[in-house]
């Protein structure tokens, strides 16, 4: 009896361990290295890139949890060189302390994707609180202070480089437009509107592309954004163990633009790639 026990203890503790690696791995995974990000570009030694293009924000551009934008950019527009400048998590603050080497791409064109996180972290008092302080944030974040971030962001750019920037509406989190999130991501999205009026940058509509394909399949008002994160940590497992893509993982959840409510599928991807190509092409 003793040596079963011993072996039923050996057992759970391997399976254990087997999940603290598999976890520690999908991490490893999430948190790995944009393809073609900032850093990458300016250790390059090619002395002529062409037209730069860099795409700011958080995860969303990063292309880690859901489908890399850039990367269908860079293989749809091979004449332009495309730098990822997303980072896990950030948000508007976050991205309007670290411009300097944005400007040091010498960039031709700026795209901006942020305040996906700035959204989250409001709305519920609790996580909010947390992210301040696993960011060091110097305040909890709200639409008036994005407001002030987005501003300072697109002004420091235009200052300090010759690119044309654009921002991009934030997308719907979850697919039910009248949920109370979707309502906070709508504010968001007006006082981009304010601050795209105000310094003259261009406004990429992502939340009316996506809203219409959403009313057109009659899934608005489905699967709200729960905030939970293992939904998230279920796709991320999905597809960095199991190994399906994010459209497999979206389609089994019920889906239509995200693999986990928030990140892109490649439909989705595909529908901000269209935007920011028409933006670099001016049309």
């Amino acid at each position: 009896m003793k040596g079963i026990l011993i072996g039923s203890a050996a057992s759970a503790a391997g399976v254990t361990l087997a999940g603290a690696g598999a976890a520690a791995y999908v991490n490893r995974m999430v948190q790995g290295r944009a393809t073609g990000d900032i850093e990458g570009f300016l250790d390059r030694a090619d002395p002529d890139p062409g037209e730069v293009v860099v795409m700011l924000g958080d995860s969303l551009v990063r292309g880690r949890a859901g489908v890399d934008v850039v990367q269908l950019l860079r293989e749809s527009s091979p004449t332009f060189t495309w730098v990822n400048g997303g980072v896990q998590g950030d948000t508007s603050f976050d991205l309007s302390e670290r411009l300097v080497p944005v400007v040091g791409c010498h960039p031709n064109k700026i795209v901006i994707l942020i305040g996906s996180n700035d959204v989250r972290v409001t709305l519920d008092p609790e996580t909010g609180e947390t992210q301040r302080k696993l960011k060091e944030l110097p305040e909890r974040p709200s639409v008036e202070l994005f407001s002030v971030y987005l501003e300072r962001t697109i002004t420091e750019l235009q200052k300090h480089s010759h690119a044309q920037v654009a921002v991009c509406s934030l997308p719907p989190l979850g697919q039910d437009l009248e949920s109370s999130t979707n309502q906070r991501i709508r504010e968001f999205n007006e006082a981009i509107g304010s601050v795209v009026a105000e310094t003259g940058a261009t406004y990429l509509p992502v939340y009316e592309r996506f809203s219409d394909v959403l009313i057109t399949r009659d899934e608005a008002a489905s699967h709200p954004y729960s905030g939970n994160w293992r939904v998230a940590a279920r796709s991320l497992t999905a597809h960095y163990l199991v190994g399906r893509s994010f459209d497999q993982i979206a389609e089994r959840a019920g889906l239509e633009l995200s693999p986990d409510t928030m990140h892109f599928n490649t439909e989705a991807a595909q529908i901000v790639a269209d935007l920011v190509e028409g933006f670099v092409n001016g049309k």
